[in-house]
């Protein structure tokens, strides 16, 4: 056989696997890098927007198994690869410019250890912040964080809010005890599991905001998913 068939193959058994185990719930978590996958993750249309290639994050392979749109993926969270909305540069950039802050003031202001972090959040164009800098960011600069995400505020989607409180879905498990793979479907808005009370309410404290927003949060990403659907 052919070298570059082998590769091929052995490529695509990869991606099968990884679509496999993430649809078992067997892999949740990846690196925050990410693993990079040449040719397997391209045929599902996973662009890494980091420019590093293409990812082969479990998140990304499932999202592309149950049908979501790759656009407004962008790779892992802090050790999850799960859908995310997108981070606006520009915003940042304008609003730390209002608040007459240079790059380097930021940075030390939000813990970071060169401005030049802060450069290449507002370029968006080699990497995003973790979501725990996203409510740092916005206390230095005094604006709510949902305005440096591309969601309409007034109607977030659920991954919206978690990003907004800083949080990762592992903090969540650990904060409310709800299963990564349970809260991944939620904010994917697969419509799977009724909203109970507790559940509810846990939401509501780790994101510091009402039981009615993240009932809302939740039938907006059911929402979406349906208009995607269509």
């Amino acid at each position: 056989m052919e070298p570059g068939r082998l590769l091929a193959l052995l490529a695509a058994a990869v991606v099968a696997a990884a679509l496999l185990l993430a649809g078992l719930g067997l892999v949740v978590a990846q690196p925050a890098s990410c693993g990079v996958l040449p040719g397997g993750a391209r045929a599902l249309g996973l662009e890494d927007r980091r420019r590093s290639g293409f990812v082969a994050c479990a998140g990304d392979l499932r999202a592309a198994s149950i049908g979501l749109s790759p656009r407004g993926w962008t790779g892992c969270d802090d050790g999850s690869c799960v859908a995310q909305p997108d981070f606006l540069g520009r915003r940042l950039a304008e609003a730390r410019r209002a608040v007459g802050l240079s790059e380097e003031d930021l940075a030390g202001a939000i813990g970071v250890s060169s401005g030049l972090r802060i450069r290449a959040w507002e370029s968006g164009e080699s990497e995003r912040p973790r979501p725990r800098f996203i409510p740092l960011l916005a206390a230095a600069l005094r604006i709510d964080a949902l305005t440096l995400l591309d969601v309409d505020m007034e109607d977030p989607p659920l991954a919206a809010l978690r990003i907004a409180a800083g949080k990762t879905t592992h903090d969540l498990y650990d904060e409310t005890g709800l299963a990564a793979m349970r809260y991944q479907r939620l904010e994917s808005g697969i419509n799977a599991y009724e909203l109970d009370d507790t559940m509810v309410e846990g939401l509501a404290l780790a994101f510091a905001v009402t039981p009615q927003r993240i009932r809302a949060a939740v039938a907006r990403s059911r929402a979406r998913r349906v208009d995607h659907d269509r």
